[in-house]
């Protein structure tokens, strides 16, 4: 990938992003946000941290800067992310667990046996 490239970030083999249950169940976010939320966990590459500008979103995922702007704002009402900004660069802090008050889980796997 070359500066200025528009290409979405390339993958470097298999990839996924998971989408916490919180997050796609929370009935304040529209499934826009799920896939926002998706490109974020792109963008950040593990590190729990995107700098990626409304613009380059908005082209990757194929919608204007104002949709991103939008379901970034609903995400941050939801508290999965915050928003921190350091001079010219805009820093979207990931939070995969949400508010603090929404009630942790725990995933049992039982055998059939």
């Amino acid at each position: 990938m070359s500066i200025g490239k528009s290409d979405a970030v390339p993958s470097t083999g298999v990839r996924f992003s998971m989408v916490p249950n919180s997050l796609f169940t929370d009935r304040s976010l529209e499934p826009q946000d799920c896939v926002t939320w998706c490109y974020l966990c792109l963008y950040a590459r593990g590190r729990g941290f995107a700098i990626v500008t409304d613009a380059k979103m908005g082209q990757d995922m194929g919608v204007v800067p104002m949709t991103v702007r939008r379901s970034l704002s609903r995400i941050e009402q939801a508290g999965f992310i915050r928003r921190e900004r350091k001079g010219p660069a805009r820093t979207i802090v990931l939070i995969p667990e949400g508010r603090a008050e929404a009630a942790p889980f725990k995933l049992k796997v039982l055998h059939a046996g």
